[in-house]
């Protein structure tokens, strides 16, 4: 039973377009560049993971159209690990970032690669920088590859 369970985890990490690879400004966490593994808990919500730079993070979105061209809602929570202007490991960081995200995705030529917009509402909290937190609000531009 356990070679099975073991066995159906690994499988699910190729899934069909569950994965991907992404560059740009911002979505489904605070990363320029990004790794992210969806998790479909059903035909429109998913909860997902993504390791990145600068961050990582966990998350969960709604999808009209999953894999398709539409919008896309979502929260993502992710915690920055690269010290400021280095490249650097800095697990002892106390940054965390939180998403509110809304954006429309479009496929790219039947091709798995998406371009998305959009806008993110945030919040900003790090223990070494400032007293309280900060809010801002971002454009979403975002070029990835599902897999």
């Amino acid at each position: 039973m356990k070679k099975l369970i073991f066995i159906l985890m690994v499988g699910s990490l190729f899934a069909n377009n569950v994965n991907s690879i992404g560059i740009g400004y911002f979505y489904k966490g605070f990363n320029i560049i990004q790794y992210s593994r969806d998790f479909k808990l059903d035909d429109k919500a998913t909860a997902l993971i993504s390791i990145g730079y600068p961050s990582y993070g966990i998350g969960c979105y709604y999808s009209n159209n999953y894999n398709q061209n539409g919008w896309d809602v979502g929260v993502s929570v992710s915690r920055e690990y690269f010290t400021e202007n280095s490249l650097e490991f800095d697990f002892k960081r106390n940054s965390f970032y939180m998403l509110l995200f809304t954006s429309y995705k479009w496929e790219l030529w039947d091709s798995s690669i998406f371009f998305t917009t959009g806008l993110n509402y945030g919040m900003v909290y790090d223990k070494d920088k400032y007293d309280k937190s900060n809010f801002f609000l971002y454009p979403i531009l975002w070029i990835e590859k599902r897999f």
